[in-house]
């Protein structure tokens, strides 16, 4: 599945592993900075779009990004 063309599916399970480096690196507010979710993207050595995908999937918002990536 080409993720820049289409959603994630709707039955798509988020790896626990990611989830949880995602929701450890959530600011106090409840966001997720972009820095961060690209640091993230790197560690995992997964695409952008798949961390934004996850993060809507999560129901965390992403803030400060400063290539309108996400």
């Amino acid at each position: 599945m080409a993720l820049k063309d289409k959603k994630l599916p709707s039955d798509f399970v988020v790896d626990k592993t990611l989830e949880q480096a995602i929701r450890s690196a959530v600011d106090s507010d409840g966001r997720l900075s972009c820095h961060k979710a690209w640091d993230l993207v790197d560690r995992f050595r997964i695409s952008r779009i798949l961390v934004g995908y996850v993060t809507d999937k999560l129901m965390i918002r992403i803030h400060d990004c400063q290539l309108g990536a996400f």
